[in-house]
């Protein structure tokens, strides 16, 4: 019988550096561009991933990074939301919300897990066509 033996990961989150910004780049574009599958609208997610490109991604320090995926399950999201959720309180901030896709299981497990509830409210990322509909859940802090 085989073991398999894990090590544990260190993880370290730090701020965000200019040297960064090509594998920040990477990772956004690979996970945008994994996020759906119907071929049928992939352009508009090609033109999301030109615009965002172009101007999220001019200042990435002021906008966001997109995940990768190789960090699930090592409590990465749950470092990064516990510092979201303490930086907002003390910035006086009293809700937070975020949407996230359906069919992302795992993903609505994970923000049912940290206190945030479903809200009956759909946010669709496009509306003409009317496409890619995301539930959105908050929580009060």
């Amino acid at each position: 019988m085989a073991t398999h033996k894990t090590s544990k990961t260190e993880i370290r989150i730090r701020q965000y550096r200019p040297e960064d910004h090509a594998d920040v780049t990477k990772i956004f574009v690979l996970g945008l561009m994994a996020f759906d599958d119907n071929l049928d609208f992939r352009y508009l997610w090609e033109e999301r991933l030109r615009t965002d490109l172009t101007n999220d991604f001019a200042d990435i320090e002021a906008s966001h990074i997109a995940p990768g995926g190789n960090f699930w399950r090592l409590g990465v999201g749950r470092e990064i939301m516990a510092e979201l959720e303490r930086w907002s309180k003390e910035n006086g901030i009293k809700k937070l919300f975020l949407t996230t896709s359906p069919k992302k299981k795992q993903a609505l497990a994970f923000y049912n897990a940290l206190g945030y509830t479903k809200v009956d409210e759909i946010v669709c990322f496009w509306e003409n066509p009317r496409y890619f509909e995301a539930d959105k859940f908050e929580k009060l802090l």
